[in-house]
């Protein structure tokens, strides 16, 4: 964030406030301290955040330590930031054929991002995004071409930008975020297109999936939070743009931290960074990957994973993360209904306790709170153990009316 940003952060820390609202780009962002997330207000996109304190000189020259874990928290970690917690690759994208000319494309941005056409390459003078969407919807990224990523992505743009052109639900929030990845390097322009373009292909995921995806992306502000780290240490030069030296490391270790499989793909094939710097020893690599899992934020992790799961309303989807969650929760949990807010039975209320205690069964297969951590006046241990019962399992039937969720057991 700019300078005028970050003291209106202060200023709102300051007293008591836990969010704050600010304007960038002709965008209206809330931020919310607790949560360490921003949402547009008006698309609705939300991108995870970090706060750091800034490093005083002798900071500079020294590597921070971090506080020491508990020896529960760092399990978790040793596995989550592992290949045993890696998303693996999509499914490649099927062909979708050209279809819209370049003044419809360009059209297409206009009418769905507002102030688009002030939009600029990198904040270079008249170097506008719109003439590069309009050539990638063609042509596709000339940084992948003769990869084998040239036409998934570019199929995958022109699934997006047809979306927009049909005027579908989420066509506005999903081009603001294809139209503002433009501004950048065709690096984050690629990792925007997949994620984007994969969402409207249908590619769903399980409760499972999104918990690893969100820790994909507190991996990735690791990473950046270690390139600059190294960078400030003068282990590797800065042209003010940190994206390919964090390709490099995303490249180099990505495996190693369990990041997911599509950001290392697309790292591996950052010809800047492949050229600029050299890749990483074996027992650099070993050292950056233990750095990294000091620098993963599995508190904030945790908080943000609470926060989504808690905004189940009668507009989620089926595929959203909360429903997701209450569908395994229908099995998940011994008792389900503690998921439940005791007060309003049909909104979720779910602490972070009980959230950790999930994670670590995805993740680990089993819950590693103490025998005596209670969770609603039951023993967090077997509250996440699959209910079983003398008849074998129940099956559970997770219903939606009016808004409301509804869990019937069936006998």
């Amino acid at each position: 964030y700019d300078n005028a940003t970050e003291q209106l952060f202060r200023e709102a820390q300051a007293t008591g406030s836990s969010t704050v609202e600010y304007g960038a780009r002709g965008q209206h962002y809330r931020v919310d301290f607790d949560a360490l997330v921003q949402v547009n207000l008006r698309t609705g996109v939300r991108r995870v955040i970090r706060e750091i304190e800034a490093a005083s000189p002798r900071e500079s020259a020294e590597e921070t330590i971090p506080p020491p874990r508990s020896a529960r928290s760092a399990c978790l970690l040793e596995r989550l930031l592992s290949p045993a917690a890696q998303v693996q690759l999509p499914v490649d994208a099927v062909e979708e054929s050209e279809k819209l000319s370049a003044k419809e494309v360009e059209q297409v941005f206009i009418d769905h991002v507002p102030g688009v056409q002030e939009f600029l390459y990198r904040d270079m003078e008249d170097e506008f995004a719109t003439q590069f969407l309009v050539v990638a919807y063609k042509s596709g990224l000339r940084a992948f071409v003769g990869t084998p990523l040239h036409l998934h992505l570019l199929w995958l743009f022109r699934t997006i930008v047809h979306h927009g052109h049909a005027n579908e639900a989420g066509a506005s929030g999903r081009l603001r975020e294809v139209a503002e990845a433009f501004m950048d390097c065709q690096a984050v322009q690629a990792r925007i297109i997949e994620r984007v373009g994969l969402e409207l292909r249908g590619i769903s995921c399980n409760f499972r999936d999104y918990v690893l995806r969100l820790a994909g992306n507190y991996k990735v502000l690791a990473l950046k939070m270690l390139a600059a780290e190294r960078i400030r240490k003068g282990a590797a030069s800065d042209d003010g743009n940190p994206t390919h030296y964090e390709n490099r490391l995303t490249a180099d270790i990505g495996d190693a931290i369990g990041l997911n499989k599509e950001e290392v793909r697309l790292a591996s094939m950052d010809g800047h960074a492949q050229q600029r710097f050299p890749r990483f020893r074996p027992e650099e690599t070993v050292e950056a990957a233990a750095r990294c899992r000091h620098l993963f934020d599995l508190e904030a992790f945790v908080k943000a994973l609470v926060v989504e799961t808690n905004s189940l309303n009668a507009d989620s989807s089926t595929e959203s993360l909360p429903r997701q969650f209450v569908e395994w929760a229908s099995v998940g949990l011994r008792d389900p209904h503690v998921i439940f807010d005791e007060a309003e039975g049909l909104s979720l209320s779910v602490s972070e306790p009980l959230m950790l205690a999930v994670v670590e069964v995805l993740v680990l297969g089993s819950c590693g709170a103490a025998a005596e951590e209670v969770y609603r006046g039951v023993s967090l241990r077997d509250l996440v153990t699959p209910l079983q019962s003398d008849e074998g399992d129940h099956e559970w039937e997770v219903e939606s009316s009016g808004g409301a969720v509804v869990i019937e057991a069936q006998p």
